[in-house]
C-alpha cells in the first residue's frame, strides 16, 4: 500500500505504527539518504545513494523501471512506531510503498562501515555485504562454514551475483543461506561497506 509521498527535491518524513517487510519506490536517481528508525530499537536502516544502489535488487531477479526495493524485516511487525526519513533528489514527488507477505519478528538492518585502504577489515555474522568502490584487482577472502577458503576479485563476485539478482554492477557477498563464516576485504582505496543483518525485535506484540 502507499504509505506516503516525499515532495520534489526535498527531505520528508513518514511515520508508521508498524514495520512493513518491503519498502518500494520509483526514482530516476537514488535518494541521497534513507534512514529508518524504530522507537526503542534505534536506527535500523542508514543508507546514502551509493548504499541504496548497492542493496537494490537483492531480492529481485528483474526490476521495475527505476524501481528500488528494500527489505526492512522478515515480515509485518505490528505495534512498532517507525519513522522513515528520505531525501528525494529528483524534481518530482516520490511515492513510497510499504507491503508485507507474512508476519515477521526480525528487522533487516542496513548500516555503513568505512574500510580503510590497505588495512583490511573482517566481517562476520551478516546476511548480505555490499562493497561499492572496490577496484578490479582488490581481493575478497571468503571463509565458508564447511572450511572452504576462496579468494575472489570483483568480476567473480559479480558472476556469482548474477545467479540471484539483476543488479550485477555492484560488488556484493550474499550470505542469506548462512554458508559463510567470515569475509576479509583489503581495498586499495577507502570504501564504505554496507552490512545487512537480521536483528531481533523487542517489546512488541505480534
Amino acid at each position: 500500500m502507499i504509505i506516503g509521498t516525499i515532495p520534489a527535491s526535498s527531505t520528508g518524513t513518514i511515520t508508521l505504527t508498524y514495520v512493513p517487510e518491503f519498502l518500494f519506490f520509483v526514482a530516476a536517481t537514488a535518494p541521497s539518504a534513507l534512514r529508518v528508525t524504530a522507537l526503542g530499537d534505534g536506527v535500523i536502516c542508514d543508507l546514502d545513494a551509493n548504499g541504496l544502489n548497492a542493496i537494490n535488487g537483492q531480492f529481485a531477479v528483474s526490476r521495475v523501471s527505476n524501481g528500488f526495493l528494500l527489505k526492512l524485516s522478515d515480515g509485518l511487525i505490528k505495534a512498532k512506531n517507525v519513522e522513515i526519513s528520505l531525501a528525494n533528489t529528483v524534481a518530482s514527488s516520490l511515492t513510497l510503498h510499504g507491503f508485507s507477505t507474512r508476519e515477521g519478528a526480525n528487522y533487516v538492518t542496513h548500516h555503513r562501515a568505512i574500510v580503510l585502504a590497505n588495512s583490511g577489515h573482517t566481517f562476520v555474522d551478516f546476511s548480505f555485504l555490499a562493497l561499492p568502490g572496490l577496484s578490479a584487482t582488490d581481493t575478497i577472502d571468503v571463509l565458508y562454514r564447511d572450511g572452504t577458503n576462496q579468494r575472489y576479485v570483483v568480476a567473480e563476485l559479480q558472476a556469482l551475483q548474477a545467479n540471484t539478482s539483476w543488479n550485477i554492477s555492484v560488488n556484493v557477498v550474499d550470505n542469506i543461506a548462512g554458508e559463510i563464516h567470515k569475509v576479509t576485504v583489503i581495498p586499495a582505496s577507502n570504501i564504505t561497506a554496507i552490512i545487512q543483518r537480521f536483528s531481533g525485535v523487542t517489546d512488541i506484540e505480534l
